[in-house]
């Protein structure tokens, strides 16, 4: 059939190649569609049929309001809930914060009695416990109202919405220790982070303040400026509470180095509600926040008294020796520094300190499952996360934290170097000793000579021969240099 057809285009004129082309396409069209129908008319096998599941439907429980604009959100479920066979039911709790709005999601386990109840977020859970949450009759009663072609609300009666709060309340206060919940909003339930007692941690903090001056030598520069900082913060949030305080306090903030702050001001979020330009400041918000740089300051302060240790650096080298007689040294943390650290972090001793401190206040202080403040990490909120958890009653509702991750710990050790240190790089004179205070471990050191003359204004430094490494002991450590060479 295709050779007759062939023998035929050929025959035909060039003038018509045009046309040739156009009946070839044609043809091979045709011959197409006959093998389509001749495969179509084979008998077709049907795939074994699979039960589809049923439709997956979300309803929101509202609550009545007297507010035309809106009803208040207290939970949405699954329609799985609504199936007999249901074993695990799926259940969301609205909650909303300064800082997001988020959708807690509970997992309901009825094989086990009492049925299990799982919280979680972003498809991770933080919290467990057991309770019935509803009972079978209560969800009964809602399916029952709830029309799933129509309805993806439904307002509760007064008695439903008694049932649901005394459901949900003690979830949240058990969990989320951290926020002050009220009546659900607009978008679920209000996570308010306050803090009212805080005239008690500025005495606190006046206390600390004359100890140090009266016990330590040598302070850590850097930690004395994160308590002045936070002293003043405290002062401007004092009652009666004056606006003009609280301004001042802000425009200073303002002008003050990022090393200079407390780790909850470090963040742009927090400082952005703390000290907005165009809005009033939320006032709950900023004594939350200088609550938990009061437990930063506490947990600097024991870790610089129970880990480090006032010692002394000599020098004293034939004159002749030297081009000058001063000189300037730097020194450097080894790893011993932070294993004692991360050994003090893990210490009762450093626990105990901080439960007998938030106690001695009043302070209720247990272990949240989940925080708001502490969701988007960075590396500030990171190590305040890490150095958040010292002083915290166990809760035992929520599930084993994951361990800091090598970054995250490098991350705090940084943060460490930088507050409890102290001097680490200083001038001293031929024949002289410097008194330092520095947490236990070995230390690197290198001498540096600065010339005489007008050359001293070049910021240039002149190496020596004098370097190596130092224990800094339990007891008075001393390290005495005598010779230029070692």
């Amino acid at each position: 059939m295709l050779e007759d057809f062939m023998k035929k285009l050929k025959s035909l004129p060039r003038k018509l190649f045009v046309n040739k082309t156009i009946l070839f396409i044609s043809y091979g069209i045709l011959c197409a569609q006959i093998a389509y129908s001749q495969e179509a008319s084979q008998p077709i096998i049907s795939p074994p049929q699979v039960e589809a599941s049923p439709p997956s439907y979300w309803l929101k429980l509202l609550y009545q309001s007297h507010d035309k604009a809106y009803s208040p959100w207290a939970l949405s479920f699954n329609s799985h809930v609504c199936q007999d066979t249901a074993n695990k039911q799926e259940w969301l709790i609205p909650i909303t914060s300064e800082f997001s709005q988020e959708r807690i999601q509970v997992a309901i386990n009825n094989q086990e009695s009492p049925p299990q109840v799982s919280l979680g977020l972003g498809g991770k859970t933080f919290m467990t416990m057991k309770s019935p949450l509803f009972s079978s009759d209560f969800t009964k009663k809602i399916c029952s109202k709830w029309d799933q072609k129509t309805n993806v609300s439904l307002v509760l009666s007064e008695e439903e919405k008694e049932t649901v709060t005394r459901a949900i309340s003690p979830i949240l206060e058990k969990g989320i220790p951290v926020c002050q919940f009220s009546q659900p909003g607009m978008f679920g339930w209000d996570c308010f982070l306050n803090f009212h007692n805080i005239e008690k941690l500025i005495i606190e903090l006046e206390k600390m303040k004359s100890y140090i001056l009266k016990r330590w030598q040598r302070h850590p520069y850097v930690f004395l400026r994160l308590l002045s900082i936070t002293q003043q913060w405290g002062h401007a949030l004092q009652n009666p509470l004056k606006p003009s305080q609280l301004e001042s306090f802000c425009q200073r903030l303002q002008h003050t180095p990022v090393l200079e702050r407390p780790l909850i001001l470090k963040e742009k979020m927090w400082e952005e509600k703390i000290c907005p330009i165009h809005t009033p400041p939320s006032v709950p918000l900023a004594k939350f926040a200088f609550y938990e740089a009061y437990k930063e300051i506490q947990v600097l302060f024991h870790m610089i008294n129970l880990g480090s240790r006032r010692g002394s650096f000599s020098i004293k080298v034939p004159r002749e020796k030297l081009g000058s007689g001063t000189l300037y040294v730097e020194m450097a943390p080894q790893a011993p520094v932070f294993e004692n650290w991360e050994k003090l972090l893990e210490s009762e001793k450093l626990h105990t300190k901080m439960e007998k401190t938030l106690g001695q206040n009043n302070i209720r202080n247990p272990q949240s499952c989940w925080h708001p403040a502490y969701q988007k990490r960075s590396p500030s909120s990171s190590t305040a996360h890490q150095l958040g958890k010292l002083g915290v009653s166990p809760n035992p509702h929520c599930l084993t934290a994951e361990k800091p991750s090598p970054q995250e710990k490098e991350l705090l050790f940084s943060y460490l170097s930088q507050t409890t240190l102290g001097e680490m790089n200083f001038v001293i004179s031929n024949g002289y000793t410097k008194y330092l205070r520095l947490p236990l471990g070995s230390y690197d050191y290198q001498v540096y000579e600065l010339p005489t003359g007008r050359a001293r204004w070049a910021n240039r430094k002149i190496p020596t021969t004098i370097k190596g490494s130092m224990s800094w002991k339990k007891n008075r450590a001393r390290l005495y240099i005598s010779k230029l060479r070692k």
